[in-house]
């Protein structure tokens, strides 16, 4: 309830996003509070947020960060969400002056590459997560959520040599199934994931670090197979 519909990574975002934001703020507010301001004067908060969202364009934000600080505002005071129309137009015009790129899939052949050097390196942490990612069609807060206790080995039903994956947030959660499902059938893969839960089952979940760590690694692992600088998505 207090984190809403969103994930336990996108909630934790939003809320480091808050504080930067409340940090920012409050050196410009004079004897009110960010609730003072929520509560009776709405149209200067809003105007703060629009300030805000150019503040991170002339920093280098990414838009989707900026975006993602206006709903962290938004969580927060809920009763102010028709109020912020000024900061969702300077995103609007911050996408024609910057039109998203997307970044190139990891193709099969990388993946294989950086869980081999994974593993050598002793991250089989990130290996699991690179292959359950990968083959089972995982959004990023999905599979850095995920528990020993979400995968569903082939001893526990009668569906054969392949491991269901239960998805925490689904997108589609408040409009489909509350709890979700995903397959994942490569022969190899269901061979390896099987002989790491022998002995490593659990409620914790498997990375226990932050996104952008888990991030940092994955950078570390692409640039040591490829020695390219270019950025891909799992």
């Amino acid at each position: 309830l207090e984190r809403g519909s969103v994930s336990v990574y996108t909630a934790r975002r939003r809320a480091e996003l808050l504080k930067r934001f409340v940090d920012w703020v409050m050196p410009h507010l004079t004897g009110w509070s960010l609730r003072d301001l929520a509560t009776k004067h709405q149209s200067t908060l809003s105007m703060w947020v629009d300030e805000f969202v150019l503040q991170a364009y002339v920093a280098g934000w990414s838009r989707t960060l900026a975006a993602e600080a206006v709903l962290a505002v938004r969580d927060e005071f809920p009763w102010i969400r028709n109020m912020l129309g000024g900061a969702w137009r300077s995103l609007d015009t911050w996408a024609t002056l910057e039109p998203p790129v997307s970044h190139p899939p990891c193709p099969q052949k990388l993946l294989h590459a950086m869980v081999v050097t994974a593993l050598s390196w002793g991250w089989w942490q990130i290996a699991i997560l690179l292959l359950s990612g990968f083959y089972a069609l995982l959004r990023p807060c999905e599979y850095l959520e995920l528990t020993w206790d979400d995968f569903v080995l082939p001893s526990a039903h009668m569906g054969g040599e392949v491991i269901f994956i239960r998805v925490k947030e689904a997108k589609t959660h408040r409009r489909g199934a509350r709890r979700q499902h995903v397959r994942l059938d490569e022969p190899g893969v269901v061979r390896f994931l099987v002989k790491c839960a022998a002995s490593r089952k659990g409620s914790e979940t498997i990375w226990r670090g932050s996104g952008t760590a888990f991030r940092r690694r994955f950078d570390a692992l692409r640039r040591a197979v490829t020695d390219s600088q270019q950025s891909i998505i799992l």
